[in-house]
């Protein structure tokens, strides 16, 4: 008999992977794949973000602001009992909100962390708020 081994194999606890961490930049997985995923890329030599949504298969138009622009990095809850969710979201200085994909607290506390530490690295006196 064939055996049949999945390509990716779900799981709660992989829903969030960092693919590049350094001072210059901070590129990040968040959520399921190919059904509601977000891929957040912060490069500090452009000075730009670059955040690729992909719902449902379908790929959105990719956003793309300046890291300046960014006033706030928060998370929004979802869910209640076990199935409690947190979704990271950007406060932009215009007042406009990106909120990326779903994921589990500890997960989507570890890319809100990231993109503090990652902002704030850059500039301390203008840190964004967490």
């Amino acid at each position: 008999m064939w055996a049949i081994r999945p390509v990716y194999a779900w799981n709660r606890d992989n829903l969030m992977k960092i693919i590049e961490q350094n001072e210059g930049r901070l590129a990040f997985k968040i959520g399921m794949p190919f059904m509601n995923c977000t891929h957040c890329d912060l490069d500090r030599t452009t000075g730009r973000a670059r955040i690729k949504l992909v719902t449902f298969f379908w790929h959105r138009k990719p956003i793309d602001i300046p890291l300046d622009e960014i006033q706030a990095v928060s998370l929004i809850g979802a869910g209640s009992g076990d199935s409690v969710y947190e979704y990271p979201m950007l406060t932009l200085n215009s007042g406009e909100c990106i909120k990326m994909s779903v994921a589990q607290y500890s997960q989507s506390r570890k890319a809100v962390d990231a993109v503090v530490a990652f902002l704030q690295q850059g500039s301390p006196t203008s840190a964004p708020r967490a």
